[in-house]
């Protein structure tokens, strides 16, 4: 079945300090338009919020409201959106199809990741998240308005072109060439 261009939606999804900020840029830099959450910094500004940190590359995922909104998909189309593990559970069905690319990152480095920005994290953590992983990888393959690809931080790092060309392959709208030549190495972090 063909679907227009028109009506897709790309979400970059992923656990927190899993590459979903770095995969957004790159996207954007291959010429896919992004959007951005702006209510997180505001959100920050009232609150004075210091446990969520400003994001330097400016990406900030959905709001619950915004994914669970009945009008969501009209307001993203053909973009690229961040919307972290929890928002695909609850996000509603619609004829939108949305592509999802879901970055993977060994949970150790996730949590060593989370522990140095945010300064707290409990180890038993880590098996909770590996069932989770699969529990959204079972929820998105029988839905019938999404479509996913697992995308490895580690891989993306070591040949960022070829993901990259995997990535458009899968049926995203950006240049490879481009994508790959903003993946850094050197921030490269918390290595297991």
């Amino acid at each position: 079945m063909f679907f227009s261009k028109k009506n897709r939606i790309y979400i970059v999804s992923g656990f927190m300090r899993s590459g979903t900020s770095m995969m957004m840029k790159a996207l954007e830099a291959g010429g896919l338009e992004c959007s951005y959450n702006l209510n997180r910094n505001k959100m920050n500004e009232q609150f004075g919020d210091e446990n969520y940190k400003i994001n330097d590359d400016g990406f900030y995922e959905l709001s619950r409201a915004e994914y669970t909104d009945p009008e969501f998909p009209d307001n993203y189309l053909g973009k690229a959106v961040k919307c972290l593990w929890g928002g695909i559970t609850a996000m509603k069905a619609s004829p939108n199809i949305k592509y999802v690319i879901f970055m993977r990152r060994p949970v150790t480095e996730i949590a060593e990741s989370y522990q140095a920005a945010f300064g707290s994290w409990h180890p038993s953590a880590i098996p909770e998240l590996n069932d989770r992983l699969l529990m959204i990888q079972g929820i998105i393959k029988v839905r019938k308005d999404m479509r996913l690809i697992v995308v490895n931080y580690h891989e993306v790092l070591a040949n960022p072109l070829a993901e990259f060309k995997k990535i458009k392959k899968f049926g995203v709208p950006i240049d490879p060439y481009k994508s790959s030549s903003i993946v850094n190495i050197d921030k490269y972090r918390h290595k297991s």
